[in-house]
């Protein structure tokens, strides 16, 4: 109980610091970020509702499109990241920030998951932090495109190649 009770104050708080993240940056990135923090409320919510069960009785169930969104509207947001643009530095900061935040969550999930002692609430877990995964991924293809712009003009690349 206490795993899922951490994990949701985890969701308001970061839905919180995404909001926060979004002031000054272009308004292509702001829609990218309303949209996590929906997604922020969402994962809230489905712990919230996972904390009210019974002893015994099973976790929610995942809906990955309220959880990750789908792949058009993402693709939509992130089409809007074109190639001519000029390089932000405050998007490309704020970026770092909400791919640290979802990477260090998708690492509390798995460890939730391998500290859970139900089977049920083990996947849960798993799931959950895969979803946070995706979402990680989906901003890093958006990074991407800031870094390849500020390469563009600056004429090297900002981070080191081959991070990962």
């Amino acid at each position: 109980m206490g795993a899922l009770i951490f994990a949701a104050s985890m969701e308001k708080s970061i839905g919180a610091n995404i909001m926060k993240l979004k002031e000054g940056c272009s308004p292509e990135l702001c829609a990218i970020l309303e949209l996590l923090a929906g997604f922020q409320r969402e994962f809230e919510a489905l712990l919230e509702q996972a904390i009210s069960l019974s002893p015994g009785q099973s976790p929610p169930e995942l809906d990955t499109e309220r959880l990750h969104g789908s792949d058009e509207n993402w693709r939509r947001l992130t089409s809007a990241f074109a190639a001519d643009m000029a390089p932000n530095a405050q998007d490309y900061a704020v970026l770092w920030s909400v791919h640290a935040m979802l990477d260090k969550n998708a690492q509390y999930y798995q460890q939730a998951s391998k500290q859970s002692l139900q089977t049920q609430f083990h996947l849960f877990f798993a799931s959950i932090a895969e979803l946070k995964i995706m979402l990680r991924r989906r901003i890093d293809g958006v990074e991407r495109v800031l870094a390849n712009q500020v390469w563009n003009s600056i004429g090297f690349s900002p981070v080191l190649l081959g991070r990962e």
